[in-house]
C-alpha cells in the first residue's frame, strides 16, 4: 500500500508538510489541522448551497448513529443485514487504500476496516469528522479529511476501493463527483455503498433525497471500463451497488 499524498484542491500541486499545517507549494494555501482533522475547506471559500447541507450534519452529528439505524429500519432493511453486507465487503479489502466518500461519523464501517489498511474518511462537517476522530483516536492507518468530495485532494489512481452510503442521495453534483471518482480510482478499483430509493419523512429541511436505480445506472456508466461490472443487491428500500472486476468465465 502506498503513502497516501495529498493534493491541493485548489491547483492540485504537491502539499508540504509544515508542522500542524499542509502548504501548498504551487497557490500558497496553509490546509490546518485540527484534532486529527485536515482542513481543506476552511481556507476556500464553501459554495453557498453546501453551507446549509454542512450546518444540517453539524447539527445531527451528537445523534447521527442512532439516526441512521432509525432510517435503515424505517426503508424496511433490518440493521443486522444492513451492516453484515457492508462488513462482507469491506473486511475484504486488505492492504488497500480505503476512501469514504461522506463518511459522517464512520460509523458504521470503521469497525469493519482492516488493520493493514488505510482509511480515509471525507466530509464537509467538522462536526461529524470530530466523531470519528474519536473512533480512531491517533490511529497510524487512519486519516480524516474536511473537504469537498467535487474537488478530492488526491492523486489520480491512487485509491483502491471508495465508499459511498447514502451519501449520493446527499452531494449536489453527482456527475462532478463521479468524475473524481474515476479519476482517483485504480484501474483495478472498486466503489461500494448504496442509495435510498424512497426517503421516509423526505421534507425541504433534510438534505437527502431520493435516487431511482435507472438514475444510478446512468451515472455509473463509464467506469465500467476495463473490465468492471456493477452489481446490484436491493435490500428494502435501499439499492446496494458495487462497481467491481468482472468475473471472467473460462
Amino acid at each position: 500500500m502506498q503513502l497516501l499524498r495529498p493534493e491541493c484542491p485548489r491547483c492540485r500541486e504537491k502539499l508540504r508538510r509544515n508542522g500542524e499545517t499542509l502548504n501548498c507549494s504551487g497557490c500558497g494555501i496553509i490546509y490546518p489541522r485540527n484534532s486529527g482533522v485536515i482542513d481543506f475547506l476552511t481556507p476556500l471559500s464553501l459554495a453557498k448551497e453546501l453551507t446549509g447541507i454542512c450546518d444540517y450534519f453539524d447539527n445531527s452529528s451528537a445523534n447521527y448513529d442512532s439516526m441512521i439505524v432509525t432510517m435503515v429500519e424505517e426503508l424496511k432493511c433490518p440493521w443486522r443485514e444492513y451492516s453484515e453486507l457492508i462488513e462482507r465487503v469491506v473486511i475484504e479489502a486488505r492492504k488497500k487504500l480505503i476512501v469514504d466518500l461522506g463518511c459522517g461519523t464512520s460509523f458504521p464501517v470503521g469497525s469493519f476496516i482492516p488493520g493493514d489498511s488505510h482509511y480515509l474518511g471525507l466530509d464537509i462537517s467538522s462536526e461529524m469528522l470530530k466523531q470519528s476522530h474519536s473512533l480512531f483516536e491517533d490511529d497510524s492507518n487512519t486519516s480524516l479529511w474536511r473537504i469537498d468530495v467535487e474537488h478530492l485532494p488526491l492523486p489520480d489512481n491512487s485509491a483502491d476501493l471508495c465508499l459511498a452510503f447514502f451519501s449520493f442521495n446527499v452531494f449536489i453534483n453527482l456527475e462532478k463527483t463521479i468524475r473524481q471518482v474515476n479519476r482517483v480510482l485504480k484501474a483495478d478499483g472498486e466503489l461500494f455503498g448504496n442509495i435510498a430509493l424512497t426517503l421516509p419523512q423526505e421534507n425541504s429541511l433534510q438534505p437527502f433525497r431520493s435516487i431511482s436505480a435507472q438514475q444510478l445506472k446512468e451515472l455509473l456508466t463509464g467506469l465500467d471500463r476495463l473490465g468492471r461490472e456493477l452489481v446490484t443487491e436491493r435490500k428494502g428500500d435501499i439499492l446496494f451497488f458495487h462497481l467491481k472486476q468482472a468475473t471472467v468465465l473460462l
